[in-house]
């Protein structure tokens, strides 16, 4: 009994080692996802589809965009499983089996390939995505501040900076728990629209601390601080216009404050009390000199009566001559 199971059990595994051989030989022959997801989906006699971790479509191998339609949207018999090196999740497989369920080892040791294809297809992306973080982190962090430096940076990326560039700062957040990267989505899709515009943009997924070295200090914020000159130089202008124009004076320099300061939130590179300690250190330092000045005045006036000659002095109040 035991000779006959045996016998029986020797046509399977040389099956399962042929429909697993054809699989490692795609992906040995480097031809790339496509023909990899292409034996896949022979060796499990499936319809097969792989997203990456975003939930992009990277290949397909189905018989019509029908079949492929049904794989994508769950229809029956269809199946998903993660693809995963080490711990992190690289993408998903989704399959539906033409005939019969594909065998558990099969199908586990398909996906394992197809995992670390993925994975491997995605190093030069993974690799320029690199860079073009680092590139803008450093632009905006200042640590590249040469002009010939940026441009020759610019230009290992395959852009041209010496007219000069525009730069966008999208910040978004999940306000609701996503399924997969989230962030690479958005990414894609801010990536999508500046290409739209100018082809050789960049984009990359920054860390919102801008502008702050890694364990410094923004309390108090001296950019807030700085802006409460426009607030001074109104004060102080506003004896050159008339009602009107002193209040507009002042609606202008509240809002070149209030926007700095605001400004430095949005972009993560200070807290909200870092801004308002700001704007009462800049408004004390300028009250402080308004008062000395005050001070001075009433110091120097009386000195040039008692200094003036015989007969003269100095008037207060309006008369005639």
């Amino acid at each position: 009994m035991s000779a006959v199971t045996e016998s029986a059990d020797i046509p399977a595994e040389d099956e399962f080692l042929t429909l697993f051989g054809a699989v490692s030989d795609a992906v040995e022959s480097g031809a790339g996802l496509p023909e990899v997801a292409r034996a896949a989906g022979r060796a499990l006699a499936s319809s097969v589809v792989v997203l990456d971790a975003g939930g992009s479509i990277l290949a397909v191998a189905c018989a019509s965009p029908a079949d492929e339609r049904a794989v994508l949207d769950g229809a029956d018999g269809s199946e998903r499983i993660d693809l995963r090196v080490a711990d992190s999740i690289v993408g998903r497989l989704l399959f539906r089996a033409r005939k019969e369920r594909p065998a558990p080892a099969l199908l586990r040791m398909v996906g394992t390939l197809m995992a670390l294809e993925v994975e491997r297809s995605r190093g030069p992306e993974r690799a320029s995505e690199a860079a073009v973080g680092a590139f803008l982190t450093d632009l905006l962090d200042r640590r590249l501040t040469e002009r010939a430096d940026i441009e020759a940076r610019g230009r290992e990326l395959g852009i041209e900076l010496a007219e000069g560039a525009s730069v966008l700062i999208v910040r978004a957040h999940a306000h609701q728990p996503e399924e997969g990267d989230w962030r690479r989505r958005v990414l894609a899709v801010a990536e999508r629209g500046a290409r739209g515009v100018e082809r050789s943009s960049l984009a990359a997924w920054l860390d919102l601390s801008l502008g702050r070295p890694s364990g410094a200090s923004s309390f108090p914020s001296s950019h807030a601080a700085y802006a409460m000159t426009f607030v001074a130089l109104a004060v102080v202008a506003r004896r050159a216009s008339g009602g009107l124009g002193r209040a507009a004076l002042l609606v202008v320099a509240l809002g070149l404050t209030a926007a700095i300061g605001l400004g430095r939130i949005f972009l993560g590179a200070s807290h909200f009390s870092d801004v308002a300690a700001g704007w009462g250190l800049g408004a004390g330092v300028y009250a402080a000199c308004a008062v000395v000045a005050l001070l001075a005045v009433h110091l120097i006036q009386p000195g040039r009566a008692r200094d003036a000659p015989a007969g003269e002095g100095i008037r207060v109040g309006a008369g005639r001559d």
